[in-house]
């Protein structure tokens, strides 16, 4: 994957929190995720108005394969796929710090 992009995400405080919103997620079919505390989730959304999810995504750490619904800290998720927006929120209770999210096109 080319990096074509990066963000840096808000810090949560309360359950479903939004971490981080990517508002034209359109041009890239790419994305990296990671947390450095607590958890999160991906909600992606199609025609820009309604989300879904969360979404199952790739534990890259894993070589299970198995989907993850939920990011704990401090391992690496992808997820491909053609979204209008992408939206990380807070799962749970526990704060949920230092989101990164790389993005490009493969």
């Amino acid at each position: 994957m080319a990096v074509n992009g990066f963000f840096s995400g808000t810090d949560g405080v309360d359950d479903d929190d939004v971490l981080g919103l990517l508002d034209d997620a359109s041009p890239f079919d790419t994305f990296m995720f990671k947390i450095d505390a607590g958890a999160a989730d991906v909600w992606v959304s199609i025609d820009g108005t309604t989300f879904q999810g969360p979404i199952a995504l790739s534990d890259v750490n894993d070589t299970s394969n198995d989907p993850v619904i939920v990011m704990a800290e401090d391992k690496l998720y992808g997820l491909r796929g053609v979204f209008k927006k992408i939206r990380v929120d807070q799962n749970g209770g526990t704060a949920a710090t230092g989101l990164t999210i790389s993005y490009g096109c493969i």
